[in-house]
Formats: structure tokens, C-alpha cells, sequence
């Protein structure tokens, strides 16, 4: 199964400056990638598919993203591998 999925970096970031989080999680893998940016809150359901993933040997990777309006959105992060699928949320608040 997928464990311990971790972001670092900070998702609170001034208009203008780039979104650079570092991503990890304990598994085995090989691991499948999906990212859905969403604006404003999006309340995950479990059911979420990823369908053109991107293929991971590690999971173990950064999302780095610039977003023109300050807003709030939701990066939802599918990770999958052979045993189990994780549906993870993340808010990111972009102010002025």
C-alpha cells in the first residue's frame, strides 16, 4: 500500500511567485502520478481516476505550478501502484 504521503514546501504563496512543493511516499513501486488542479475547494470523493498518469519508478517528486489569479484551488494528487490508490488533496491559497 501507499503510506505516508508528505508535502513540503509551503502551499500559501503571494500572486506572482511560483507554487514549488516537494511530494514523497512510502510503497512499493512502481507508482502512477495524476495531478487535478481544481479552483476553490474541491471536496474529494475516493472515486477520482487517474487516466494518463504519469509512471513513477519512486514516489518522489515535485509539483511546481504558477497560477495568474489569486484564488484559492485544490491540487488533487492520485497516486496508485499495483496494491492501492491514495486520493490526496492539497488547498493552495494564492494571495495579492
Amino acid at each position: 500500500p501507499i503510506k505516508n504521503v508528505t508535502v513540503d514546501g509551503t502551499n500559501w504563496i503571494k500572486r506572482w511567485d511560483m507554487l514549488n512543493l516537494s511530494v514523497t511516499c512510502h510503497g512499493s513501486g512502481p507508482f502512477t502520478k495524476c495531478l487535478e488542479f481544481h479552483r476553490g475547494d474541491y471536496n474529494t470523493t475516493g472515486n477520482e481516476t487517474c487516466v494518463n498518469g504519469a509512471p513513477m519508478e519512486s514516489c518522489d517528486f515535485s509539483i511546481i505550478h504558477f497560477f495568474l489569479d489569486a484564488n484559492v484551488y485544490t491540487i488533487v494528487m492520485i497516486l496508485e501502484n499495483s496494491v492501492s490508490k491514495v486520493v490526496y488533496p492539497l488547498r493552495v491559497t494564492i494571495y495579492e
